[in-house]
């Protein structure tokens, strides 16, 4: 069997996200804010990004299998008066759903998100996606809100619920 490697995102990973991975990705699913064009940004924009990535409070990985990118996930610190808190984001190819590599990425960001001391995880997520927000209640984040009309995908409104882990009790 095949093992999954989790590891930080470098600037060596930028041709591979932004050719590769993030078009499949934003093709297989309208839940991100993206579609099939990708992220459109250019490979030197995007080493730039990564390597800013993996800083003190922010965190970016990969998931990799057989060579090949297959997901990723990444907390980014709110500014100022909210730098307690991190925006979440996890983006898996849809061939390796089902198979608990979502949780195993998630696992690793709120592991290495508690050892950096953030206080908050966020996040948005389409009410339709099912799948996501059963993923992220058995990870022990829970509803907080909730957005109506929050994306526009193929002709329609899509709500998106609010959601959030607490890593510290205050």
């Amino acid at each position: 069997m095949d093992e999954l490697l989790i590891r930080k995102a470098s600037a060596d990973d930028a041709k591979s996200l932004v050719t590769e991975f993030l078009p499949l990705l934003g093709s297989q699913t309208d839940n991100l804010s993206f579609g099939k064009e990708g992220l459109s940004v250019s490979i030197e924009d995007e080493a730039r990004y990564l390597e800013q990535s993996n800083d003190e409070k922010n965190i970016y990985l990969v998931a990799v299998l057989n060579g090949k990118i297959i997901g990723t996930c990444q907390a980014n610190q709110m500014r100022r008066r909210f730098k307690h808190r991190s925006e979440i984001a996890i983006g898996l190819l849809k061939e390796y759903w089902g198979r608990g590599y979502a949780s195993k990425m998630l696992e690793q960001l709120i592991k290495l998100a508690k050892e950096k001391g953030t206080e908050i995880l966020q996040l948005e997520v389409l009410s339709d996606n099912t799948r996501a927000i059963k993923l992220y209640t058995r990870h022990g984040f829970s509803i907080v809100g909730h957005y109506r009309n929050f994306s526009f995908a193929n002709g329609s409104y899509h709500d998106a619920e609010i959601m959030e882990l607490m890593l510290c009790q205050s």
